[in-house]
């Protein structure tokens, strides 16, 4: 029903309008009918006829902002009743510079055809980074204060984060666990895959007391650590013997020709402690599908009501590019008597050849034919 809602869902941009008398017949011929088949029926739709009335109006389509000339067939007490038969014609909006025709002539070029409608088909992915921040000893019961340095923050355990903007964030972990609490922050690069960014293991060794080693996760930097106790090491994987208890913060700065980055982490030497703030991250890439609503020039929708359903000569799949389906083929207009709000009118003559898909059930679909198609168009002055 994507379509349905995507088309009803409009905003009126100047005030429809219809026609409050219908010609009469020239030489007994009707002046707009259609006069073919739609499925397995064969339909004489004349204006003025069995309570038949020819109704012609505009309207802006809210997401492409593009102006559509309607006109369609409907009982003249019900508007929403069937038989219900409509054609729209994707205009120009010049206030907004979209543009399918300069004017009402280039856009009803005789002899022209109209295509379809293909309401939602450019797809586009945008690749976005998630981080998961990830406690080094998680306590139970204990209370968790994320703040991601964007103006968001979480309470769980183990959060899941999507950075907008990039750029550095100063993320921080509060931990709050058996009367103890602790808290440590790191910046953190979070441009798309950054290769800016460091992480290490804290790897404390029984062998001998206060003996602590750390090994960083990447070997693309010049490394410097900085044990917290003044001492100081380099490369990869260092340790560090502490003589004194003690909480501890060990700092690693690694250096590259592009890009600095520095990563924090805490160590308890010879004391307990039911809150360390110490935390990691992992990061993965998610692919996020858009559609895009693809504008042809010379756009064109017929639909039809029938038995409650909706067609449409359009498949409701916004996967599938439908822009190059000749819907409508126009063999001559000309100008007609102005509606009642005193907007220029066109009278075109034509013919239909397509398919219409039930815009609920897209394997279903009937085919509309018709080579006596007279209709009229309205359209602001």
């Amino acid at each position: 029903m994507k379509s349905l809602i995507l088309f009803l869902l409009c905003v009126m941009l100047f005030a429809s309008c219809q026609k409050k008398e219908m010609p009469a017949a020239v030489n007994g011929n009707p002046i707009f009918l259609f006069d073919g088949t739609i499925g397995n029926y064969t339909l004489h739709y004349q204006a003025g006829a069995n309570h038949l009335f020819l109704y012609t109006g505009f309207y802006k389509e809210t997401s492409s902002g593009l102006l559509f000339l309607k006109s369609y067939f409907a009982p003249d007490n019900c508007t929403n009743c069937e038989p219900y038969l409509s054609i729209e014609i994707a205009d120009h909006d010049s206030s907004s510079g979209m543009h399918l025709a300069s004017t009402i002539q280039d856009l009803l070029h005789g002899g022209g055809a109209f295509y379809s409608y293909s309401y939602d088909s450019i797809m586009s992915s945008i690749n976005t980074e998630t981080f998961t921040f990830i406690p080094t000893i998680p306590p139970p019961g204990a209370t968790y204060t994320w703040n991601f340095g964007d103006g968001t923050s979480s309470t769980v355990a183990s959060p899941t984060h999507t950075f907008s903007g990039g750029g550095v964030r100063h993320v921080s972990l509060s931990i709050l666990s058996g009367g103890s609490i602790d808290t440590l922050s790191n910046d953190i690069q979070t441009d798309f895959q950054s290769s800016c960014r460091v992480q290490f293991n804290v790897v404390p060794d029984s062998s001998l007391p206060g003996l602590t080693w750390v090994i960083a996760n990447s070997s693309i930097f010049q490394y410097a650590w900085d044990f917290g106790d003044g001492h100081t090491g380099v490369g990869l994987t260092d340790s560090n013997i502490y003589s004194a208890s003690g909480k501890y913060t060990i700092s690693l700065t690694a250096t590259a020709p592009s890009c600095t980055a520095i990563y924090r982490k805490h160590v308890f030497v010879n004391t307990s402690s039911s809150a360390d703030a110490s935390f990691s991250y992992t990061t993965a890439v998610n692919s996020v599908v858009t559609y895009t609503q693809r504008i042809n020039t010379s756009a064109c929708m017929i639909r039809y009501r029938k038995d409650g359903k909706e067609y449409a000569s359009v498949k409701p799949d916004p996967s599938i590019d439908q822009s190059g389906k000749t819907v409508l083929q126009i063999s001559g207009f000309e100008a007609y008597t102005p509606d009642a709000n005193g907007n220029p009118t066109m009278k075109l003559r034509g013919s239909v050849d397509t398919y219409l898909y039930n815009q609920a059930n897209g394997a279903d679909s009937i085919r509309i034919q018709s080579k006596s198609l007279i209709f009229a168009v309205a359209y602001p002055k």
